[in-house]
């Protein structure tokens, strides 16, 4: 992640260099984006590259991680822990960020650019996962307090398999070619699986779909 240089920097700089190279990796993927293309773009040496980052794996994690910033911002929290109905709110939450990475090019980007990175990912994946883990933590806590989330199994467990379950979607999802219309179609795919995982079993059926 950035050095603690990075983070003195004006809000403005940050966010332009994060700008610039999130337009190269969502263009071009991890491989074949250009760190000297970058640097050209927002005027910077290599050697003031690497006052702020380590190199490109560093500075793609970051971008990712502010991409997965931006999800999570997405998500209208209180309006999901008021829902009259906690599994038609999911199914709401889900449509509108497949939505989200439908509209968003760039977005959309750097998701493929994180499926097809493979091994060289772990740095990038670490940022999404510890994201990941805290969306679970308060969806599911939500769906708990609600009476609409199972409670028979460890919190944990149903954590690990949600997102594992999603990460598989997610693959299909950023290598399917067509984001709108497979997005839409996966995300009514993982609200379905979700419910049949983890619904109350008091709240109804575990086969029906929202």
């Amino acid at each position: 992640m950035p050095r603690p240089r990075f983070d003195k920097l004006t809000p403005e700089r940050r966010e332009e260099i994060l700008d610039v190279a999130a337009s190269e990796f969502a263009a071009r993927g991890f491989e074949a984006a250009s760190l000297n293309r970058i640097l050209e773009r927002l005027g910077l040496s290599k050697g003031a590259a690497y006052y702020y980052f380590d190199g490109k794996q560093d500075l793609f994690a970051a971008v990712v991680e502010a991409a997965g910033q931006k999800v999570l911002d997405a998500v209208d929290w209180d309006r999901l822990e008021g829902a009259p109905d906690f599994w038609l709110e999911i199914d709401r939450v889900l449509v509108a960020l497949s939505q989200l990475f439908a509209e968003d090019q760039r977005l959309a980007g750097l998701a493929r650019a994180v499926a097809t990175m493979g091994g060289r990912a772990s740095q990038a994946l670490s940022s999404i996962n510890e994201q990941s883990e805290t969306f679970w933590e308060r969806l599911l806590a939500i769906g708990r307090a609600r009476g609409a989330v199972r409670d028979d199994v460890p919190t944990r467990l149903l954590q690990h398999a949600l997102q594992g379950m999603f990460q598989g979607i997610d693959r299909y999802d950023t290598t399917a070619g067509d984001e709108r219309r497979h997005g839409q179609l996966a995300s009514r795919m993982a609200v379905d699986f979700m419910r049949r995982m983890s619904e109350s079993a008091g709240t109804g059926p575990r086969n029906r779909t929202p």
